[in-house]
């Protein structure tokens, strides 16, 4: 649960802790703030508590610690804290619940973690606990104790380390025999428990491990397809991975509209320039990713339009259209008409194509 405080640059730190008191209902003798710190990896997690001098300072003395890896001027002096309560396991509702009780002391050898909880038959991921582990435990200490709070059994459960999701997945599987000296454990480390899958029970599973989540979320794509004669409609938006090719995408769209032949379909891009599609449609078997497809001068548009054409597009891009008007006798206009016709073909071909369309001539009296 994330809260923003906007505050005054020169409120000291005690006050700060008075106006969360008053808004969260968190007594301040039970406030305890970290601060976060940016690690090698990219990732910005909780580092250490603050020490009794900082906790006097004013907020402003605290921008040292802001996430430097964020470069825009409208958030260069937001700090971020995380705010440490106390809290108990409710076995009723099989969660951790706050509590009036006071805070624990922070040994000195302890490290605080975060657990999550990923659910494979259900592709969920939740929160689970915070908890402060001593170092020379073992990880199957702690699993042990924490499988009985998340309903699992103590001999099925895998631990993956959530080591970062940005800008790639790292998702890790721990060791449980070893130590969390050996797995070199930080603050701010976030464990994620499943049920381990047997395999027979796996391979009907789109996402069985943890790793295998992350991985599908961080190439998850929403994109939104409009009809390109209606591009004003709210059109249909379906969730693929970025990685999907052009089939991939005209086969999900193609199951989304309830047509049977995807090869019917017909892709344009979406243009930034003047937020229409734009002029050229996507050439059949394109080697664009769904990522590219969604991508114009580096902007993200989350946007295609598409056709469904009377043949199939891999045919279509063999013939050319001619546009041929048509004049009578006294070179007045009776008739617009345009014909596919092959791309070498010439203008005998054209006539031929166009003959089944004109008006029959009027007949001499």
């Amino acid at each position: 649960d994330e809260r923003i405080f906007r505050v005054k640059k020169n409120m000291r730190f005690p006050e700060f802790k008075d106006l969360v008191a008053l808004r969260l209902g968190v007594p301040i003798s039970n406030q305890r703030f970290w601060l976060f710190g940016a690690r090698p990896n990219n990732s910005f997690r909780p580092q250490r508590t603050l020490t009794e001098e900082e906790e006097k300072m004013p907020l402003l003395e605290l921008r040292e610690h802001r996430d430097q890896r964020v470069r825009s001027k409208a958030i260069m002096m937001d700090i971020k804290v995380f705010l440490e309560v106390p809290t108990r396991f409710d076995s009723s509702l099989r969660q951790f619940v706050e509590t009036d009780a006071r805070l624990p002391e922070l040994a000195k050898d302890t490290k605080l973690l975060f657990v999550k909880l990923y659910d494979p038959a259900a592709q969920r991921l939740k929160f689970l606990c915070k908890v402060f582990v001593p170092e020379k435990w073992q990880l199957r200490a702690l699993v042990t104790k924490l499988a009985v709070m998340a309903g699992l059994h103590d001999g099925e459960v895998d631990v993956y380390e959530e080591v970062k999701r940005e800008p790639t997945v790292i998702v890790t599987k721990l060791d449980l025999q070893a130590t969390f000296v050996e797995l070199k454990t930080l603050n701010g480390d976030i464990l994620v428990l499943q049920r381990a899958l047997p395999a027979d029970e796996a391979a009907h599973v789109p996402c069985p491990t943890a790793d295998a989540y992350f991985r599908f979320v961080h190439s998850r794509r929403m994109a939104v397809f409009k009809r390109l004669s209606h591009p004003g409609e709210d059109g249909v938006a379906l969730h693929l991975t970025r990685e999907t090719d052009y089939d991939g995408v005209a086969s999900a769209l193609s199951d989304a509209l309830g047509l049977d032949r995807p090869e019917l379909l017909r892709l344009t891009q979406h243009s930034t320039f003047n937020n229409q599609p734009q002029r050229a449609p996507l050439p059949h078997g394109c080697k664009l990713t769904l990522e590219a497809m969604l991508t114009h001068q580096s902007q993200m548009t989350g946007m295609l339009y598409y056709e469904v054409l009377d043949m199939p597009l891999q045919e279509l891009e063999k013939l050319k259209n001619v546009r041929i008007s048509f004049h009578g006798p006294r070179c007045e206009f009776v008739c617009e008409h345009t014909v596919r016709v092959a791309k070498d073909a010439n203008v005998g071909s054209a006539l031929r194509e166009l003959r089944p369309r004109l008006p029959e001539p009027a007949s001499e009296a």
